[in-house]
């Protein structure tokens, strides 16, 4: 399969709009899932917790059996759910910016911008 080429030298913001739009359109349809799954939360803490009666689970003191569990779950959705972090829209169409020239230009930006 050839890679996309625009008609025209794309810049970058051009180049991430466009990449934006059509990640945008592909996740709408699992919008929907969002609430479904935020909703299965509660049932995943509750498995979680009659599996922590079993050893070696049962001997942790019943605040650090979930500690930060659910929140770490509702996160995961989050980000899963979100409309493409940066770093996944760039490895999705690098073949694409590397055919435009963009690639380099983009890890760089994306380097800058990464605050972890």
């Amino acid at each position: 399969m050839e890679p996309y080429r625009p008609a025209h030298s794309e810049s970058v913001v051009e180049a991430a709009r466009r990449i934006h739009a059509a990640r945008a359109a592909e996740v709408a349809p699992y919008t929907a899932l969002y609430p479904l799954l935020l909703g299965e939360v509660g049932e995943i803490m509750a498995d979680w917790d009659l599996s922590t009666q079993e050893l070696p689970w049962f001997a942790l003191e019943k605040a650090e059996r979930q500690n930060n569990l659910a929140s770490v779950i509702t996160r995961v959705i989050d980000c899963a759910m979100s409309d493409a972090t940066r770093a996944t829209v760039l490895g999705y169409h690098r073949a694409e910016m590397e055919a435009n020239g963009l690639w380099s230009t983009h890890l760089e930006e994306l380097a800058k911008t990464v605050r972890s």
